[in-house]
């Protein structure tokens, strides 16, 4: 997952401030999509700010089509994207209207790669929808697949599985380099 941190380079409101939380607060992973065609995380913030007149960006996390993750808020941030569920909610929005079209399979890959970070280091999170956490919204869009999500992230190897393997391997090399000489 190619990813930046851009938190400090995003726009905030001139007088307003988003209040702040301790991670053992946190209780859910919030799955939006920004219900556009386009957009990046300057322009969300821009909106946030100057439209919902909020401190600053809404979401924690926003994912590109072609996968590229920015981080936009700390995790220690109560920022606005769940409106009851603020406090304890990590935001990441995936860039498109998934009432309309399917995310990419990047955006899917990268999802994932992200949830199950945060899964490592939050062990507890439970990955909802908006839809899950607020009433009345479809978001993160009726062609949004949890079931595909969580596939994914069953199926993915984990860092000790890539390890084992990388050690089978070079064994195997060892062995084969062995036979070779005789």
């Amino acid at each position: 997952m190619q990813s930046a941190n851009i938190v400090d380079k995003l726009p905030n409101h001139s007088t307003k401030q988003y209040g702040k939380r301790d991670v053992t607060e946190l209780k859910f992973i919030a799955v939006h999509h920004s219900a556009t065609e386009g957009g990046d995380p300057f322009s969300f913030a821009r909106y946030h700010i100057e439209t919902n007149n909020w401190p600053g960006m809404g979401y924690h996390y926003v994912i590109m089509p072609d996968g590229f993750t920015y981080k936009t808020n700390n995790i220690t941030t109560v920022s606005f994207h769940v409106k009851d569920n603020n406090p304890v909610a990590v935001g990441i929005c995936l860039v498109g209207n998934f009432d309309i079209a399917n995310p990419t399979q990047e955006q899917y890959n990268s999802l994932a790669e992200l949830c199950r970070l945060l899964l490592q280091e939050y062990p507890w999170l439970k990955i909802k929808g908006h839809k899950d956490l607020q009433e009345q919204r479809t978001c993160p869009g009726k062609n949004f697949d949890f079931l595909y999500l969580h596939t994914l992230l069953r199926n993915r190897p984990t860092y000790e599985d890539l390890e084992k393997e990388n050690a089978e391997l070079k064994e195997r090399l060892r062995q084969i380099k062995k036979i070779a000489e005789v």
